[in-house]
């Protein structure tokens, strides 16, 4: 019998190395849905916010703002798993996947994709946050974090048969151990309470992703591109709306439904009133929520 012949790829992502060292076989705690977001009050929004001057602030910006909100409601979602029992982490940093575009004509072809993080959201303001990852975008694109040096320096020289050991060693050195390497890359918590994945930017509608094990992270958002459907508002009127598929992975030995359908009344809640939610930091916000909640 004939075997296949394989053409192996080249030149390998460091991105494309670091998943084929991350998972083996089926069997993590994964569980998935999504929901469809009306964008429009969050176009309005950004778009006085233009007016206005001030142009900083995407979409991202508000939903990671909504999502640090629902942690605060719902603290049991930003925990942390070490040496089989949950912790509580001290606070709600978000971690955003960037885009590493390459070079030539077919930039996007040639991407790879790293990440960065904003730390302390809770005490945040939707317009302190926006200009944090900002920031930290143009230092992991500049190559300036820990992480953008590991990536772009280490991980190229690690052979493939070893760099599922290297990120489990990585994540027992920085979670079980509590131990902090930063010339290695190896930073405290550096994948947060929570990851966001923009997927409009590669313009896919959504992705059901899994969560990576040696993160740590029991909670995963992607960002669908926005497309225009038919829209039935809470009086029964039909209209053409944007609407953005947001898909959701967390891990059910964290939380489960009643944690999840909680933390969406919430989310949901905070991008249908942005003007009122995304100028206060979390803390206020889910405070907000929960006062109208009972006068509701």
């Amino acid at each position: 019998m004939r075997i296949n012949e394989y053409a192996g790829l080249s030149p390998v992502t460091s991105y494309r190395k670091i998943t084929l060292g991350t998972w083996r076989d089926a069997g993590d705690p994964s569980t998935y849905t999504w929901l469809d977001l009306d964008l429009e009050p969050a176009r309005k929004f950004l778009a006085e916010l233009k007016c206005q001057g001030i142009e900083r602030v995407a979409l991202a910006h508000l939903i990671a703002h909504a999502i640090a909100t629902s942690l605060v409601v719902q603290p049991e979602l930003n925990t942390i798993i070490r040496w089989r029992r949950l912790f509580r982490r001290p606070r709600i940093d978000a971690f955003h996947q960037v885009l590493l575009l390459g070079r030539g004509r077919n930039r996007l072809r040639h991407a790879d994709q790293g990440g960065c993080t904003v730390r302390g959201m809770e005490d945040l303001t939707g317009f302190e946050q926006a200009v944090a990852h900002t920031k930290a975008v143009a230092a992991t694109r500049n190559g300036e974090t820990e992480a953008a040096l590991l990536q772009k320096n280490l991980i190229p020289l690690i052979p493939f048969f070893l760099i599922r050991a290297f990120l489990q060693l990585s994540s027992f050195f920085i979670y079980a151990l509590n131990i902090r390497i930063p010339l290695l890359g190896l930073t405290e918590d550096p994948f947060g309470s929570f990851i966001i994945s923009d997927l409009a930017a590669l313009g896919a509608q959504s992705a059901l992703m899994p969560l990576p094990p040696y993160t740590r992270v029991g909670l995963l958002l992607g960002i669908g591109v926005a497309q225009k459907k038919a829209w039935v508002d809470d009086n029964g009127q039909v209209s053409v709306r944007e609407v953005s598929r947001i898909c959701i992975t967390f891990d059910h030995r964290l939380a489960d439904g009643v944690h999840l359908s909680e933390m969406q009344r919430v989310f949901c809640a905070c991008m249908a009133q942005p003007e009122i939610y995304f100028p206060l930091t979390p803390r206020q916000a889910a405070a907000r929520y929960l006062g109208d909640a009972k006068l509701n």
